[in-house]
Parts: C-alpha cells; sequence; structure tokens
C-alpha cells in the first residue's frame, strides 16, 4: 500500500518497580508523546516524593481496585530512551520477585555457637546469608 504510514500504538500504562520496602510493581499511565522503555528508568511520583524507578512492563490494562476507586498518577519523565537493564536482568529481576530464587540461610541457635558461625565465614562454608542468635522460643 503506496503512501499508507503504519503508526505503532504507544502503551497506555507501564508497571514500575520502586526502591520502596513494598514486594510488588506500581502502573502509572504514560502521557501523550512520552515513550519509556521495559528496563529502563523512569520518574514518578509516589506519596509526596519523585523518584525513579525501572519500567518492568507496557501494557494498556488500567489498574482496578475492589476497595476503592484507585488514581492513576502520570509518569513524569522518561530518564532513558534505551533500557539499563537488559533481558536477561530483567528475566533474573522477575524470578527473584516471583520466589524462584532464593537465598540460602545458615541458623547457628545460641550465641555460643557464634564462634563457629564466624569461622565458617572464613573457610568458605558459608552458602548465604549466616545468623547466630538465640532462638524466640528459648
Amino acid at each position: 500500500m503506496v503512501g499508507c504510514q503504519l503508526a505503532m500504538a504507544l502503551p497506555t500504562f507501564c508497571d514500575v518497580a520502586l526502591p520502596v520496602p513494598l514486594d510488588m510493581a506500581f502502573t502509572y499511565a504514560v502521557p501523550e508523546g512520552m515513550q519509556p522503555v521495559v528496563g529502563g528508568r523512569v520518574l514518578v511520583p509516589f506519596r509526596q516524593q519523585r523518584i525513579p524507578g525501572i519500567v518492568t512492563a507496557l501494557h494498556e490494562r488500567a489498574p482496578e481496585s475492589r476497595v476503592k476507586k484507585v488514581q492513576i498518577k502520570n509518569v513524569i519523565s522518561v530518564l532513558d530512551a534505551a533500557p539499563v537493564l537488559d533481558e536477561q536482568l530483567m528475566k533474573l529481576a522477575r524470578w527473584i520477585a516471583d520466589g524462584q530464587i532464593k537465598a540460602e540461610l545458615d541458623i547457628f541457635d545460641g550465641l555460643e555457637r557464634a564462634p563457629e558461625a564466624l569461622i565458617g565465614l572464613f573457610e568458605g562454608n558459608n552458602r548465604g546469608k549466616r545468623f547466630a542468635g538465640n532462638h524466640a522460643g528459648n
């Protein structure tokens, strides 16, 4: 078809992972003319602040809530035209978020076992996080 231009539809919403202690992504509206990319950073309003986050998904689904009407906030600005996290790092982040990858935990019950735990760190016996302390049940 000569003279026809195909326009790519820009996403209406994006999910953003923020550096806050909540285990979820937040959905923001993408204003006209902005083009965020998955794996790129955006600046978004969160509570009384403006904070950067990583775009985890682009889509057309408006957020829903059964409890109250959701106020959808707009992305303030796109900080990266290209992804700062490649596809492999985004996949790794999804695995961690979904609980498919977990740190192993060594627990040494009782403070008398603290030296053993510390020596094990220096000998390379640790497999992840290591904790020595009194069990709450004692």
